[in-house]
């Protein structure tokens, strides 16, 4: 009741007119900053979330879209609505691996529903003083934030970093012949931080920690990055 008579309220407040074009400025690559998948579900800040993703949403002028979530992507289509700021889904595909964090997957679930959900979204497009901002309703109280400004997460290169032995046992070896190592520090694959004394930057003692997967977040001179690395 409380979603319909939203809709309603929406519909008696919004003018209809006739015409179906969306704004240009909808037309390109935008990067997601926070999502309230409903009033129900929690909110998920981008910048917040650890390991570090990079979630995006790239509308194209045929209305197709696609997008990267954290270890998955998507792709669709849309059609405008009157009034003109009304999206509709009408076709929605993802892939479904599942992520090595358990948060990512959490997100990734409600960024992926949210995206489909109730299929019709009505969308702002304001500035934000760097950019602009791209704002996603949908009709249980959900919304969506984006930025065209990217943020910095830089992504991890083979070859970049020497990590070994991995497996480990005891002592883990960092080496990078590209940047400056400044410090480490390792996450489950739930996203929780492994307590650990960590003051060299060129080895870590997991002698403690429990057999497993980890990520391994390393800061450099040139950014943070990350690697998998398996305690035996």
């Amino acid at each position: 009741m409380k979603s319909l008579l939203f809709f309603l309220t929406f519909l008696c407040t919004t003018h209809i007119g006739f015409s179906q074009d969306p704004d240009p400025d909808l037309f390109q690559t935008w990067y997601l900053t926070s999502l309230q998948a409903s009033d129900a579900k929690d909110l998920f800040i981008v910048a917040d979330i650890s390991p570090a993703i990079n979630p995006t949403l790239t509308i194209m002028e045929d209305l197709s879209f696609s997008g990267e979530g954290a270890c998955n992507s998507f792709t669709g289509l849309y059609e405008v609505l009157p009034p003109d700021n009304f999206l509709d889904v009408i076709d929605f595909d993802s892939t479904q691996d599942t992520c090595e964090v358990m948060v990512h997957d959490a997100f990734e679930n409600n960024y992926f529903g949210f995206m489909n959900e109730l299929n019709t979204h009505p969308y702002f497009i304001e500035d934000d003083g760097d950019g602009q901002k791209l704002i996603l309703n949908n009709f249980i109280f959900g919304r969506a934030e984006f930025s065209n400004t990217q943020l910095s997460i830089p992504e991890f290169k083979d070859n970049q970093f020497e990590i070994f032995p991995n497996p480990a046992n005891n002592i883990l070896f960092v080496k990078s012949k590209t940047n400056t190592l400044q410090k480490f520090e390792l996450f489950t694959i739930t996203g929780q931080k492994v307590d650990l004394h960590i003051t060299s930057t060129e080895f870590i003692d997991i002698s403690a920690v429990k057999s497993g997967i980890y990520l391994l977040k390393i800061h450099t001179d040139d950014g943070i990055f990350f690697q998998k690395i398996l305690k035996n």
